[in-house]
C-alpha cells in the first residue's frame, strides 16, 4: 500500500533538493571540478552529505513523486548538468583520446594498429595531442565505441567544440538512463523518488556530464537490455546487451545472468550485430576482438584497488612475478560468476539484485578502479538498495587526491589514508548487510 507524503514531509523534501542545488553549484565554481584543485576532495563532503540525507529522508517516508515534484527533479538534474559545461575538463583526460580515436578514422588510419605517438601520424599532430594519456598505448575501445567516436569527428571543430559536442551527446544518454530508471522503478513497483540517487550523484554529474565518459551510453544500451526483457522484447534485449558489450567490455559479465532469457536465434542476431560492427576492420579483426591496448591496460595497470592488494602481495612475496595476481583476479572473477550463475532465477527484479552484486564484488577485487567505474553500479542500487555501494559512490572521489602531487611534479604515489578513507565505510556497511541477511534468515528458519 502505497504511503501518501503529507505536506510538511513534501516541504522538507523540496528543501533538501533545493539546499543540495545550492551547495553542488557553489562547490562548482569553488572547485571548477578540476583534480589539481586541492579544494575538491576537501569541499566535496559538503553535497554528499546533503545527497545522503536526501535518499534516506526519501527512504524513511517512502516519498511520493507527484508531476510536480517530478518535473522539479528533472529540471534540478539537467541545471547541474548543463552547469558543468560552463568549465573545462578537469577530471580525466580520456576525452582526447576519444577525439584522437575519431580524427584517425576520419583519416582512414586504423586506432587499433596506431598510437598516438606513432611517427607515421607525426604529419597529423596537434598540439591538444599532448593531453592524450599514454600516448604509446593503441586503442583499448570495442568497435560500437569506434564508431561512435566517428561520427562525433566533425569536420571544422575546434578541440573546445568538439568536446562541448561529446558533452552534449553523454548528457543526452545520461538523461536517457534516468527515463529508463523511471520506467523500470515503476514496472518492479518500486519508489519513483529512487531515480534521484542516480540523478543527484555527484559521481555521475562529475564524470559524465564534465568529463563526457562514454560508459554513460553502455549503461544506457545495458538498461535498455533490462527494460525489453522485462517487457519481453527479448531479441531487442540482446541486441541492445551486445551494444552495450562492444562499447565497453564490462557488461560481457551480465550474460551469465541474461542469457537464460534469450534463444539460439537471439544469440545469432546478436553474431551478426557484432560482426556488422568489426567488418571495416576486416583485414585485422583479431585487433579489434583482442585490442593490444586492452590487454596492455589489463596486464599492467593498477590504481585505487582494495582486496587486489592482498592479490598482488601474494604474488611477489611468493612468486616475484605480479602476472600471479592477475590470474588471481580472473579465478575470481571466475568464481563470483559461478556462485552468481548458480542462484540465478528468471524474475524480473533478481536480474537486477544478481546483476548489482556481480559487478559490485568483481569491482572489489579488481586491480583498477577509476572513480567512474563506479557508476556502472549506481543505477543497480537505485532500484536494489544497498549502502555499501551507495558510500563508495562517493567515497571514490577521494581517490583524485592523488592527481594533487602527480600533476605538478608527475610522482605517482597512492595515499594509505585516502585508500582507507574510501573503503572502510563500505566494508563495514557491506559486513553490516551480510550480518543482518543471516539474523533475519536465522530467524525465518525459526
Amino acid at each position: 500500500m502505497k504511503k501518501h507524503v503529507n505536506s510538511k514531509q513534501l516541504t522538507t523534501a523540496i528543501g533538501l533538493n533545493i539546499i543540495y542545488t545550492i551547495i553542488f553549484v557553489i562547490f562548482t565554481i569553488i572547485t571548477e571540478v578540476r583534480r589539481d584543485n586541492p579544494f575538491f576532495v576537501i569541499l566535496i563532503s559538503f553535497p554528499a552529505i546533503v545527497y545522503l540525507l536526501i535518499i534516506n529522508y526519501n527512504e524513511r517516508n517512502n516519498i511520493q513523486l507527484n508531476q510536480s515534484y517530478m518535473i522539479f527533479i528533472w529540471f534540478i538534474s539537467i541545471l547541474l548538468r548543463i552547469l558543468q559545461l560552463f568549465y573545462p575538463v578537469g577530471l580525466s583526460d580520456d576525452i582526447y583520446r576519444y577525439i584522437w580515436n575519431g580524427e584517425m578514422h576520419k583519416q582512414g588510419i586504423n586506432p587499433y594498429t596506431t598510437s598516438p605517438n606513432d611517427p607515421k601520424v607525426d604529419n597529423l599532430y596537434q598540439p591538444w595531442w599532448t593531453q592524450i594519456n599514454h600516448p604509446n598505448i593503441t586503442s583499448p575501445y570495442p568497435p560500437v565505441a569506434q564508431f561512435i567516436f566517428s561520427l562525433l569527428a566533425v569536420d571544422n571543430l575546434s578541440i573546445s567544440q568538439n568536446i562541448l559536442l561529446y558533452q552534449v551527446v553523454i548528457i543526452l544518454f545520461d538523461l536517457g538512463v534516468i527515463r529508463l530508471l523511471n520506467k523500470i522503478l515503476q514496472h518492479l513497483q518500486m519508489p519513483s523518488h529512487r531515480i534521484i540517487i542516480y540523478a543527484y550523484s555527484p559521481l555521475v554529474i562529475f564524470e559524465f556530464a564534465g568529463n563526457a565518459h562514454i560508459d554513460v551510453i553502455a549503461i544506457f544500451f545495458t538498461f535498455l537490455s533490462y527494460y525489453f526483457i522485462l517487457k519481453k522484447h527479448k531479441t531487442i534485449s540482446a541486441i541492445c546487451i551486445t551494444i552495450a558489450i562492444l562499447i565497453k567490455i564490462l557488461p560481457i559479465l551480465l550474460l551469465l545472468i541474461l542469457f537464460r532469457y534469450y534463444q539460439i536465434k537471439d544469440f545469432l542476431i546478436s553474431f551478426i550485430v557484432t560482426i556488422l560492427f568489426i567488418i571495416p576492420y576486416i583485414e585485422d579483426p583479431i585487433s579489434v576482438l583482442v585490442p593490444d591496448g586492452l590487454i596492455i591496460f589489463s596486464r599492467y595497470f593498477r590504481f585505487n584497488e582494495s582486496i587486489y592488494r592482498i592479490f598482488h602481495w601474494i604474488s611477489i612475496e611468493l612468486f616475484q612475478d605480479e602476472i600471479i595476481a592477475r590470474y588471481i583476479f580472473a579465478f575470481g572473477i571466475i568464481l563470483i560468476s559461478s556462485i552468481i550463475f548458480k542462484q540465478a532465477v528468471m524474475e524480473d527484479y533478481t536480474i537486477v539484485r544478481q546483476s548489482y552484486w556481480l559487478i559490485f564484488l568483481v569491482f572489489l577485487i579488481s586491480p583498477d578502479i577509476q572513480p567512474w567505474y563506479i557508476i556502472w553500479i549506481i543505477p543497480l542500487f537505485s532500484v536494489y538498495i544497498d549502502n555499501s555501494g551507495l558510500i563508495w559512490s562517493i567515497t571514490v572521489l577521494f581517490s583524485y587526491f592523488i592527481y594533487l602531487e602527480y600533476d605538478s611534479s608527475g610522482i605517482w604515489i597512492e595515499n594509505p589514508l585516502i585508500l582507507l578513507i574510501e573503503y572502510t565505510p563500505v566494508y563495514l556497511l557491506l559486513l553490516n548487510r551480510i550480518n543482518t541477511t543471516r539474523i533475519r534468515n536465522k530467524s525465518n528458519e525459526n
